[in-house]
């Protein structure tokens, strides 16, 4: 079908060559390396990876707090219902550029992790404080690490790109009804491709052509 072969696609481009998505057999219960944990419906819960050989909606692996997703490389975004099932699911890639800590000489920092703003005038300067919490909707910011002797150890920036959104409907005999999607994709002026597919009641794809 049109939209999986899509999200194979791009998820190969990150992953190089890894498989993904091969069977549409949606999930009542998010499922971690073979064993299941509760969720409360609406909240965000953030993930290191997805099963690559399970099924749509994606099954989630490795949870983990925010903090440790946002040192990582990539990390997945699942939101869930009353029901335990997948009803949001998003794919975020980080890079990191080095700075010079010079940018930072003028604030007193204690010792840790330190968040900032972009300026808004000067780019490449850093703005405003920011909490850790702050920077989850943030697309770029700058991360400072400090040591116990209040040593600058590095001073990155942090640029983001969502890779995948995905939304989820299931019919009222839990199989998986439609799924609305915004991939990233370069090949395209916007750079993201979207659209809807759409299940029959057992959960088969009714747009495969």
């Amino acid at each position: 079908m049109k939209f999986l072969r899509n999200f194979i696609r791009f998820d190969k481009a990150i992953k190089h060559g890894i498989l993904v998505l091969l069977a549409l057999l949606a999930s009542s219960e998010c499922t971690t390396r073979g064993s299941s944990m509760k969720t409360s419906p609406g909240v965000p819960y953030f993930f290191v990876s997805w099963d690559p050989y399970r099924s749509l909606p994606p099954v989630p692996r490795d949870p983990t707090d925010y903090e440790h997703a946002e040192k990582l490389q990539a990390f997945c975004i699942f939101i869930f219902d009353k029901d335990n099932k997948v009803v949001t699911f998003e794919k975020w890639i980080s890079n990191s550029t080095p700075k010079d800590p010079f940018i930072a000489h003028s604030i007193a920092l204690s010792p840790g992790n330190h968040y900032f703003a972009t300026s808004t005038r000067q780019p490449e300067q850093i703005g405003n404080s920011l909490s850790l919490d702050a920077t989850k909707n943030r697309t770029e910011y700058y991360r400072i690490c400090v040591n116990q002797n209040g040593t600058i150890l590095a001073c990155e920036r942090i640029n983001r790109e969502r890779m995948f959104h995905h939304e989820y409907i299931y019919w009222d005999n839990g199989k998986l009804r439609e799924c609305q999607y915004e991939n990233s994709d370069n090949s395209t002026s916007s750079g993201f491709v979207k659209g809807i597919e759409h299940f029959d009641r057992n959960g088969k794809s009714i747009d495969e052509k």
